[in-house]
């Protein structure tokens, strides 16, 4: 039985090609935060929202794939898996299989580290925002920052730093 994997595997690697373009912004998404490239990040969030357009293409595409393929080995396409085609696949065509298994795994090796990334861009636009935040409330003096010799925060007025009266 000659089963044809060809079009499966192609959508795999297109989405880990796109996968792998958004670990490069991610990289360069970081660079930028860090930096304090404002411009450089938006032209960075304008890409990956091109590319996240992308991906969900070539996600729709594995789908396609995957249901045509399953149709092709007499599977159902409910409750379908990578883990049933590679099942159903081991038997009936295990070569095919074999090179299956390294595609999806290297698809699941993308999205880890792509996960990773942006868990680690996260925190650090979140540090950059309460930095932000603190400095606005210091300059506007939304917080007591005066002490008493005692060390406790005095009743005063609040100011700002930027509201000068003339």
């Amino acid at each position: 039985m000659g089963i044809d994997i060809d079009g499966l595997a192609g959508s795999i690697l297109t989405e880990n090609q796109v996968i792998s373009d958004l670990i490069e912004l991610a990289d360069s998404k970081k660079q930028a935060v860090i930096m304090e490239d404002i411009d450089g990040l938006t032209d960075i969030m304008r890409r990956e929202n091109q590319l996240i357009h992308a991906l969900e293409r070539a996600e729709a595409g594995r789908l396609a794939e995957s249901s045509a393929l399953a149709r092709a080995l007499g599977l159902g396409e409910e409750g379908l898996t990578a883990s049933s085609l590679l099942d159903r696949l081991r038997t009936v065509a295990p070569s095919e299989a074999a090179r299956l298994e390294k595609e999806l795994a290297d698809l699941a090796g993308n999205l880890e580290r792509l996960k990773d990334m942006n868990r680690h861009n996260t925190a650090l636009l979140e540090q950059s925002l309460a930095y932000v935040e603190n400095m606005e409330a210091l300059l506007t003096r939304q917080r007591q920052t005066t002490y008493s010799a005692g060390g406790s925060v005095e009743d005063s007025p609040t100011r700002s730093v930027l509201d000068r009266r003339v």
